[in-house]
Parts: C-alpha cells; structure tokens; sequence
C-alpha cells in the first residue's frame, strides 16, 4: 500500500508538473548462514541442468523467478531448465508445482519412480527451492510550507533450499538479507523518490552464493561469474 501511494504521487506530480525524479538509494547486504552445506556440489556434466522453484506459487511467480534471471545473467551460463516441465514432464512424475511445498513432497517427488525417468530426460542435476518476501515498513510523513518528506525502512530476506534432483536429497541451504531506506521528497509539485532495489540486489547476490557453491569455492568469496 504504501508502495503504491508513493507512486500515485509521482504519476500525480509527472501530471501537474515537472514529475517525480527517481534516484537510487543505497543497499546493504548481510550475508546468511550457510546451513548443513558441508559436501561440495559436483560439477554439472555434460548438458545437465538446474531448476528453480518458488516454495509456494507467489514466491514462484515472484522472487524465485527473480532468482532464476539473475543466475542466467552470471558467466559461463547455465541450462535452467524451465520449472514448468518439473509438473509435466513424465505426466505426474515430478509433483512439484504446487503450493506450500514442503521438504516431504519434495523428497517424495524426487524420489518416486516415475521422477527417476523424467529427471533423466529432463537432464536435471539440482533444484533450488526458493523463498522469501520483501516488506516495507515504519514509513512516517511530515510537511511544512510545501516541503513534504517521508522515509521508511524497506528489507528484503531469501532463503534457497538446495536439492540433488538425481539422488532425492537436501543438500542444505543458502541465505541472504538486504536492507534500504527508500524516501521521498515533495518540492511543491516536484518529487524526488529515492528507491532501494533490495529484492534485485538480493537476487544477484544470491546468484553469485549459488554459482560459488556449484564451483566449490566458499561462501562470500569474489567470484568471476557475476
């Protein structure tokens, strides 16, 4: 809501006058833990690839796709497979596309008899299971003879379970939290929105967390594939 009357008061200001100047505000990373992440994924062969999924249909449709775009921009690329052929391919062979998906239905779709024959075909190493939410909060107001200002503070926390599609197993997970101070400045008519991208920022740092991890180096290390 209060994302939205900012930008209602931008339009509005774009309308009258001279607009709504948009400026990037700055972003601060916190690296998560690394949790039970103690083996070194092996190397992709040959075509293999990888999947991303959402841990229920919004987070699908919302930060892990924003997931899976910031991992296909890193170098050398990878094949993504597209995580709509993990609910057809093989028929009902890998269950997954559905929500509130739980560790259990997981194993169970990656182990089940049929999945063992779609994973092949399919050509499918690992799976990253996304979640997550961005949230704004503490947003205050104040104005006084045509100046008006407001600011509030805005964060955004992933979380990627790792999967071994070929073996049916949990390999751990991968965390990250970014954080910004999104404001907006109102000069009579003119508006100066000062945005924090914590979601886009927090995607492309996890895209680097996961290319570092399929490279066996350690967390938080500079990486050449971002």
């Amino acid at each position: 809501m209060i994302k939205s009357i900012r930008a209602l008061v931008c339009v509005a200001t774009i309308v009258l006058t001279a607009g709504c100047i948009p400026f990037r505000g700055e972003v601060t990373l916190s690296p998560g833990s690394i949790s039970e992440l103690e083996s070194k994924a092996e190397p992709l062969q040959g075509d293999e690839g990888i999947a991303f999924l959402g841990r229920t249909s919004r987070t699908h449709k919302g930060i892990a796709a924003c997931v899976r775009k910031a991992v296909a921009a890193t170098t050398p690329p990878l094949r993504i497979v597209p995580a709509e052929k993990l609910g057809t391919s093989g028929g009902d062979a890998l269950p997954l596309m559905k929500d509130a998906l739980t560790d259990d239905a997981i194993e169970a779709g990656l182990r089940s008899t049929k999945a063992s024959v779609a994973i092949a075909d399919l050509k499918l190493r690992y799976v990253f299971v996304v979640d997550g939410a961005t949230v704004e909060r503490n947003w205050h107001d104040s104005a006084t003879y045509g100046v008006g200002y407001g600011s509030g503070d805005k964060s955004t926390d992933l979380q990627v379970a790792v999967w071994d599609a070929a073996k049916g197993e949990r390999l751990g997970s991968l965390s990250t939290h970014s954080a910004g101070r999104p404001s907006l400045l109102m000069i009579g008519f003119i508006g100066f929105l000062e945005y924090s991208p914590t979601e886009s920022e927090a995607c492309k740092h996890m895209a680097g967390e996961i290319r570092r991890y399929m490279a066996g180096e350690p967390s938080g290390s500079p990486s050449a594939n971002q």
